[in-house]
């Protein structure tokens, strides 16, 4: 598909949508380091120069990209929290582990989002970036008070800061690159074999008790 020219306000949002699901479709396809501005460009049916007039670097289309995939991921999660009311730990770090076994972009955008696409960002998109991040974490630990009220929203937001660092230190540690899982699936490397989930939950649960 190709674009014309944006004129007005919605037809500006509808290319920058377009871009997203192009870096989107790309980064399940072959990871963040092997994309290129010209691949998304011409994934998303758009001139190179056009993609720059919305985005001046591959990291801040991919910063774009986590802010969407976080407000899916919250999305998603408040389906899982509908009718539940003063829960505790182990049900509400369940919950948290369940929600994320159908978010698998945004756990490997949350790898990738501070040690790399946070690196190439002007200060202002970083402002802007980290506003919205601010204010979401914000509305996402209003939603946890309301089915954990022992969870102050202040705390909230501390876990969910947390909730974010084990992902992004968990995830790469149980997917290793295709040669690491093949050296290390013999029965002597059996204390390396961990799964995310589970070691995910345990980790959500602790947090939430202490």
């Amino acid at each position: 598909m190709s674009w014309k020219r944006a004129r007005n306000s919605e037809q500006k949002a509808e290319r920058i949508s377009a871009i997203l699901v192009a870096a989107g479709g790309l980064f399940d396809q072959k990871g963040f380091a092997s994309i290129s501005m010209k691949d998304i460009a011409e994934t998303a049916g758009l001139g190179k120069a056009s993609l720059y007039s919305y985005f001046k670097t591959k990291e801040e289309v991919f910063a774009s990209l986590f802010l969407q995939e976080s407000e899916a991921w919250f999305e998603s999660l408040k389906s899982y929290l509908t009718g539940i009311e003063n829960t505790d730990s182990s049900t509400l770090a369940k919950i948290l582990t369940d929600n994320l076994r159908t978010q698998e972009r945004f756990c490997r955008l949350t790898v990738i989002l501070y040690s790399v696409v946070e690196k190439n960002l002007s200060k202002e998109f970083i402002y802007n970036f980290k506003f919205e991040v601010q204010a979401n974490l914000k509305q996402y630990a209003s939603k946890l008070n309301e089915v954990m009220p022992s969870l102050a929203i202040e705390n909230g937001v501390l876990f969910l800061c947390q909730h974010q660092a084990v992902i992004a230190g968990l995830w790469p540690t149980t997917h290793p690159t295709p040669e690491i899982a093949e050296v290390t699936k013999s029965e002597e490397f059996n204390d390396l074999h961990i799964d995310f989930f589970e070691l995910f939950q345990s980790t959500m649960e602790k947090l939430l008790r202490d």
